[in-house]
């Protein structure tokens, strides 16, 4: 969303009869453009109060163009510069009858306050009647419920590519790598960008310098963390036709996927046995997608000692912001499993923030691809499990003999050891109904082992850790066969559809 259509958007509530907008953004200045367009469509605009250079405070008057009124008269912009707070500058506004819109600064704090919040609620009629708007342009702020019903919200959005297009101009003609720069930047503030820019200019690898302010950014915004990811399909073993159906959505995020008739992917719910790949598939996924991943904490969300509805509603906004992205939500039903007797998640805010969630899921127009895990089923909220919520759900089970030849490869590989020096079809049929945490550990173990012996890894090595290993399996054989049951004709096997028949008929 662009500076204009913001400000179209605020234009509408001022033309539709809303007397109060909360604008919410960090970013005053551009908060003032905004200002600017609403004025060329048609907007009578006063900013109050901005400063000049002394820092004196002044109101600056910005006449409409065809909204059936002339310049403010004069007694407005006195009796505004004589205002000394919100409350005085809005019934200087009303008083005056004068059609425009008001544009306030740090007048957030203000309305917690009894009187300027009961004030302002007897003038919003009068402002409605005289086609008056006042925009508070705030931080994400609690309205108070007296305001409620007479304030609307508006966010103002972080550049868009257009106009990180524009900055990067101003700062340099010349840049090698300009679209990536710009996707780099997205979701940044202008300070922000502009800082970043002239840090990348000077940089051997400009994308990424971009990128690391991006990561610097975000790395203390709230229950939002940016994983830094290396992680490939190459990576993951097994998981067949969860890869298959990824990889038809590769290309799904663009604009010739819209012109061919496609929505944006909602994204999909991995659901199984511990330790067997989902949350490395969520890792997998974005970096093969080139798109950062983001991870969701549902337990800062609750518990970070913000309004939880805010602070998802600030999670959101902010994984919006940094789209088009991969966002990854672990174990998430544990985030929403409810209250028990010794939580301090009283039932009904995790009911009205997994509502939130849930309809953002379902109507999000932002290329957010999320990817969440689940162990349990019985914790699982089914409003979750509702079609429209995700693309798909996936049953992530035990990995059947191929898929743990393939994983103990992996692993080898990733240490540096050749998998074809080792027997991989032997270990396979020994370390059954092992998950692939467990097979990564098999390797670990030999390692250790060949370690201590001063000498280089060996098949014994490995057939001797599986032989120590006991697998999860055996101490929650009943659950891992519940999740089979009730996964059998309620979600998609992630696996190869042969190995899922091999697996059901030894349960």
């Amino acid at each position: 969303m662009s500076l204009r259509s913001t400000a179209g958007d605020i234009f509408a509530l001022w033309s539709a009869g809303w007397p109060y907008v909360h604008l919410e953004t960090l970013e005053e200045e551009r908060a003032l453009r905004v200002v600017d367009i609403a004025r060329g469509l048609g907007a009578t605009a006063l900013v109050f109060p901005p400063q000049d250079k002394a820092g004196v405070s002044y109101v600056k008057e910005q006449e409409g163009g065809d909204a059936g009124s002339t310049r403010p008269p004069s007694t407005l912009s006195a009796s505004l510069s004589r205002a000394n707070d919100t409350l005085e500058a809005v019934a200087a506004l009303a008083r005056s009858k004068q059609a425009a819109l008001l544009l306030l600064k740090g007048a957030g704090e203000s309305l917690g306050e009894h009187r300027v919040a009961r004030g302002l609620v007897e003038l919003a009629e009068i402002l409605s009647k005289n086609r008056q708007c006042v925009v508070f342009v705030e931080p994400p702020l609690d309205i108070p419920t007296t305001l409620g019903e007479d304030m609307a919200r508006v966010i103002l959005p972080p550049p868009d590519s257009t106009e990180i297009g524009s900055i990067l101009d101003e700062i340099s003609n010349e840049v090698p790598s300009r679209e990536g720069m710009i996707a780099a930047a997205l979701g940044l503030s202008e300070k922000a960008i502009r800082r970043a820019f002239a840090a990348a200019l000077q940089a051997d690898d400009p994308v990424a310098t971009v990128l690391a302010e991006k990561r610097r950014q975000v790395k203390d915004a709230f229950a939002i963390e940016i994983i830094e990811n290396s992680v490939d399909y190459d990576d993951v073993g097994g998981l067949e036709s969860l890869k298959r159906w990824l990889g038809e959505r590769e290309r799904a995020f663009g604009l010739e996927a819209r012109e061919f008739g496609l929505p944006i992917p909602r994204g999909a719910l991995l659901l199984g046995v511990q330790g067997c790949g989902k949350s490395i598939s969520a890792k997998a996924v974005a970096s093969h997608w080139r798109l950062p991943l983001m991870r969701l904490d549902l337990a800062t969300v609750f518990g970070g000692g913000m309004p939880a509805e805010r602070a998802l509603r600030r999670a959101i906004a902010l994984a919006e912001q940094l789209s088009p992205a991969v966002l990854w939500i672990d174990e998430i039903e544990k985030g929403f499993a409810g209250a028990d007797p010794h939580s301090e998640q009283p039932v009904a805010e995790v009911s009205r923030v997994l509502g939130a969630f849930t309809t953002w899921l379902q109507e999000k127009e932002a290329p957010v691809f999320v990817v969440a895990t689940a162990n349990e089923v019985k914790h699982l909220p089914p409003e979750l499990l509702r079609r429209g919520r995700f693309d798909e759900i996936f049953f992530v089970d035990l990995p059947d003999a191929r898929a743990r030849q393939e994983i103990l490869a992996v692993h080898l590989r990733r240490r540096n050891r050749d998998p074809r020096e080792f027997p991989l079809e032997k270990l396979s049929e020994a370390s059954e109904n092992f998950s692939g945490a467990e097979l990564e550990q098999v390797v670990v173990s030999g390692l250790y082992r060949a370690f201590q012996a001063n000498r280089g890894l060996s098949p014994a090595d490995l057939e001797r850790a599986v032989a120590d290993t006991v697998p999860l399996f055996r101490t929650y054989e009943e659950k891992v066969k519940d999740l089979r049951a009730w996964a059998r004709n309620r979600a998609r096997a992630a696996g190869r559809a042969e190995g899922v028949i091999d697996i059901l008929r030894g349960s």
